[in-house]
């Protein structure tokens, strides 16, 4: 039996880069554990199948196993993320396979406007932090027509909807989905990321943790707009309950606040105050705004509508109904996740899912190239065609 020469070290280094144990890979393969430890030490080589095995399950390249040293991992955009116990939590192989298949439908529909000679969009990099929250904010909010979308739409995810459909209408890419490349059992985790952001000229692209409540959605969206108005790239969690003098990333600080401010003005907001501010007036004026109560309350005290003691105290209980929700979401039956047809220009973006499908009926890409720019199987093509909705 042929033994594939793979090199210990990158054999551990895949193994810890997923998170799992030496026993749950020996469950994962059908081998026994002191196999995987002797793998990993050098003192054994797995068969050549088997070593195919590791590296499916690992989630790497086969290749990646006989490199002599763990190759380097560096995103193309930056990491961003809030620190955790002053360390930034290490982006799992899930996410960073989701982001290299949304940066070839970037690369892809970039091309596609670069050969119809399409002009720069006037908004990109429009602004500087240096220009203050306030004209941004306020540019923001007009391109978004924010108080005529709030109009129209009567639940968190109808305004989520219109505010995608408005960014997308000028030409700003919009991918929201809690899965990786269609997959359901291959969930993002919230807890990881919200969101993230490609500033481009011509194709500027927003992604969205589908995983998240619609109301921190909203949010993300908002936010990695921002990112685009003052033309800066990364990745987000952007956390509405942390108050700006405890953010130490300017940029996050920034467009946290400008995000805060292009839905919840503050001009507006304080005509919205009431005397007495309790969870009735929390849930009154999310569902006014069509934001999170969390947002309302950081709202409130940067106003000093609440007092710090009374902000933390009822943000605790806030957070509390959030996790008892959350964890009731985590019990409920997976559903198939609505109609495909509906479902796949909101997980690609319209704007790259209908040139997409357009280039395979002019036959200038192939039924494979379609279907993994896409992320379906090639026989569903033709279904898709006839069945997407057009605008």
């Amino acid at each position: 039996m042929t033994e594939a020469l793979i090199t210990p070290e990158v054999a551990r280094w895949a193994r810890e880069r997923v998170g799992i144990s030496q026993a749950q890979l020996a469950d994962a393969l059908g081998a026994d554990a002191h196999e995987i430890e002797a793998w990993e030490r050098g003192e054994t080589r797995p068969p050549f199948g088997k070593a195919q095995d590791l590296a499916k399950t690992l989630k790497v390249p086969f290749g990646f196993l006989f490199l002599s040293e763990p190759p380097p991992e560096k995103t193309p955009i930056p990491d961003l993320r809030k620190l955790v116990e002053g360390r930034t939590v290490k982006l799992s192989p899930d996410f960073l396979e989701l982001l290299n298949d949304v940066l070839v439908k970037h690369e892809w529909y970039r091309e596609y406007l670069e050969e119809r000679q399409a002009e720069k969009l006037p908004f990109v990099g429009r602004f500087r932090i240096a220009d203050g929250i306030e004209r941004v904010s306020g540019d923001l909010r007009s391109f978004l027509s924010i108080e005529q979308s709030r109009k129209v739409s009567y639940t968190w995810d109808e305004f989520l909807r219109q505010l995608s459909r408005i960014a997308e209408a000028q030409g700003i890419m919009v991918m929201r989905s809690g899965i990786v490349r269609g997959n359901t059992r291959r969930k993002l985790s919230v807890n990881e990321f919200r969101g993230f952001v490609i500033s481009d000229e011509l194709a500027p692209l927003v992604f969205i943790n589908g995983r998240d409540s619609k109301a921190a959605q909203i949010f993300t969206l908002v936010h990695e707009l921002v990112h685009i108005w003052i033309d800066r790239s990364g990745i987000s969690n952007p956390d509405v309950k942390e108050l700006p003098d405890e953010q130490k990333n300017a940029i996050e600080r920034f467009c946290n606040s400008a995000a805060a401010e292009v839905l919840v003005p503050h001009d507006d907001f304080h005509k919205s105050l009431p005397a007495a501010f309790n969870d009735q007036t929390i849930q009154k004026l999310a569902a006014r705004y069509r934001v999170s109560a969390i947002v309302i309350l950081r709202r409130a005290y940067e106003l000093g509508a609440i007092i710090k003691s009374s902000f933390f105290e009822l943000l605790e209980r806030e957070q509390q109904k959030q996790k008892e929700r959350e964890e009731k979401e985590e019990e409920e039956p997976t559903t198939g996740g609505g109609n495909f047809y509906l479902t796949l220009p909101v997980r690609n973006s319209r704007r790259f899912t209908e040139p997409g499908l357009s280039a395979l009926q002019a036959e200038r890409v192939s039924y494979h190239e379609a279907a993994s720019l896409l992320g379906v199987r090639t026989g569903t093509l033709p279904k898709l065609i006839e069945g997407l909705p057009r605008r």
